[in-house]
């Protein structure tokens, strides 16, 4: 299935704009992604004065040596139009 052809999506309704488009391709590339992991994006990376990085999460007000690592989410909920609402979930 080609999403930015432009041709209609089959099970969908509505038509969408280019853009929203662009970000479903991308929810569906994340929903089929092998690479699950990734660095968790709320601590926020630092050098030290003797070079060496350490990783600072404002919430808990913490410094650690690694950044942890999270799991990509799946599935998620597109509403870029008021009243317009995709729901995207691994269940393919």
């Amino acid at each position: 299935m080609d999403l930015l052809s432009g041709k209609a999506i089959e099970g969908l309704s509505s038509t969408l704009f280019s853009y929203q488009r662009e970000t479903v391709a991308t929810m569906i590339l994340k929903e089929f992604s092998s690479d699950l992991d990734q660095a968790d994006l709320t601590y926020i990376p630092y050098v030290c004065m003797d070079d060496t990085a350490v990783f600072y999460q404002p919430g808990t007000m913490q410094f650690v040596s690694s950044c942890p690592l999270t799991s990509q989410s799946k599935g998620g909920i597109l509403c870029e139009e008021l009243g317009e609402c995709i729901l995207t979930s691994n269940q393919f």
